[in-house]
């Protein structure tokens, strides 16, 4: 997908230098997938420490929640 965004011009310089890379667009890639990547992270930890888990799940129970929460996530989008 295509937009437009402002970026300040050091962040931007200091992105590609992370990103180890000349063009901007991967560099801003990058950093988008490694923010959803530790936001989903954090959501797990979060839900791991959460008082309302259980840990009783079976194998067979983690694998139901697994394909309803694929379903809800499929159904927001």
């Amino acid at each position: 997908m295509r937009f437009t965004v402002d970026i300040d011009d050091k962040m931007l310089k200091d992105l590609r230098r992370f990103a180890g890379t000349r063009k901007k667009s991967p560099a801003v890639s990058m950093a988008v997938a490694d923010f959803v990547r530790r936001q989903k992270v954090e959501e797990l930890i979060c839900r791991v420490n959460s008082p309302d888990n259980d840990f009783s799940m079976t194998y067979e129970d983690l694998k139901k929640q697994r394909r309803l929460d694929a379903h809800r996530q499929f159904s927001l989008d």
